[in-house]
This record gives C-alpha cells, structure tokens and sequence, in this order.
C-alpha cells in the first residue's frame, strides 16, 4: 500500500463521489470533515465489499475506471510483483553493465586484444503459472487457488496475505482478459472460468 503522504487527498474524494453515486453502496461514505486515513479505510472497506454483480457493471462501465485505478494503484504492492521486479532491475542493471564502453588498452600492450570474448552465459527460461506469474510467487500461488476456485478470504488466509491484496489480484487478472466469475453467490466462491473474449457456442 502506498504511504498516506502518496496519497492524493482531493483524488481519493473524488473516486469516493463516484462509488456514492453508484447506488452500490448500502450506506455513502461521508467526506466532509473526516481525516484522510479514515477515508482512506472507508473508501477501501466499500470498495472490497461490493458483491458480484456491482463489481460486473463497475467493470463494463468506463466511468468508474477511476474508482478501479485509484484501489489498484493505492493497494498494489504485494502480491507476486515484487521478485518479478527485482529480476526486471536485475537484468536492467546487467543491460547497462554490458553497455558500458571498454576501457581504452594502451598502445604499448597490444597482446590483450588478443584475448577470446567471454561467453555469455544463456538465461534459463523463467518458469511461469497457468496465469503468467513467475513460479514460486504468491501470484503463481494465487493462479492456482483462483483456477480451483474459494473464497477471497480464504485465498487470503492460505498464502498469508490480505483480503484486500487478494481482491486486487482478482482485478489484475480480469484486466489480463481472463474471465473470473462468483460461481457459488450464496458461499462467495470465486474461480477463473475462462477467457474474456472467448465466443459463446
């Protein structure tokens, strides 16, 4: 999660608004005279309290783009990225190393041109989850239990993270085109049920 300092006060009342006039909400989440860690939580407890079928229409429907953006750029921080952009600095900090221009050999040792390139050592292949998510991540953990199909919290509890990670996980995958589905509403059970845009025969 972001630090509150990160955190755009005048944006978050703002995807708030959005969410209060969506008519999802049970209750509206006030907004004025409230601290912005308070709203900060209110925002974050409605938002991952919506059921199924608000979270359906919020996704077809672009104005709500902002609210969907706000929760994934303010809470996604956790879950499978943060190796995957380790190994991106890795071979970002390797890329620059080898770009780096040699150093001049002076004139009176020629013999060290003569030296044989070294070999480049080939990179293994990064072994990835039925979802993209590199092996051994929570991400690839989460694939898994989101192919099986559970609740969030449960989800939440097998991989030692929170509901919140787990419900922006969820949208993550969405996002890549994969269908996820609350197959059994009345147990809040979850699973990816196929592609997005696969055709209905």
């Amino acid at each position: 999660m972001k630090d509150l300092e990160e955190i755009n006060g005048s944006e978050l009342v703002s995807v708030i608004k959005i969410l209060n006039k969506s008519g999802f909400l049970e209750k509206e989440i006030r907004t004025v005279g409230v601290k912005k860690k308070d709203l900060l939580e209110h925002f974050a407890d409605a938002y991952e309290g919506l059921d199924a079928e608000a979270e359906e229409k919020m996704l077809k429907d672009k104005k709500y783009a902002p609210v969907i953006d706000f929760y994934e750029d303010t809470f996604s921080d956790e879950l499978g990225n943060k190796e995957e952009g380790k190994e991106a600095e890795k071979e970002e900090e390797e890329k620059k190393e080898q770009e780096k221009p040699a150093k001049k050999e002076k004139k009176e040792k020629p013999a060290k041109k003569e030296k044989a390139p070294k070999e480049k050592k080939e990179k293994e292949p990064v072994e990835l989850s039925r979802y993209g998510h590199k092996a051994g991540t929570k991400g690839a953990e989460l694939d898994e239990l989101f192919y099986k199909g559970d609740t969030l919290q449960n989800m939440a509890d097998i991989i030692g993270t929170t509901l919140s990670r787990v419900n922006n996980f969820k949208y993550g995958l969405i996002r890549k085109g994969w269908k996820v589905e609350c197959v059994d509403k009345e147990n809040k059970i979850y699973k990816v049920t196929g592609r997005i845009d696969d055709k209905k025969e």
